[in-house]
């Protein structure tokens, strides 16, 4: 929670992943541009076995009053490709 605003930091993402696979088929099928890719392990820090691919699809974190402020953004982004 931001200390100044009493917000709290809201991130919210359409995620699709899987093994061996590859996200610009993912790009090409839907037709949009994802906001982050990846092929093998990503760059953080877990206990869990994430040799996966990804294709993911998300607002920036930001301060909000509303989860569903953030989420209506994500659902803006891809509902065109519906």
């Amino acid at each position: 929670m931001s200390k100044d605003t009493g917000r709290t930091e809201v991130l919210a993402a359409l995620w699709i992943s899987g093994r061996n696979w590859d996200p610009n088929e993912c790009t090409a099928s839907i037709g949009l541009g994802p906001t982050r890719t990846w092929q093998g392990k990503p760059i953080v820090r877990a206990p869990l076995d994430l040799d996966t691919d990804a294709w993911v699809m998300g607002a920036p974190k930001q301060e909000s009053y509303s989860i569903d402020e953030v989420v209506r953004e994500v659902v803006d982004m891809v509902w065109p490709a519906r």
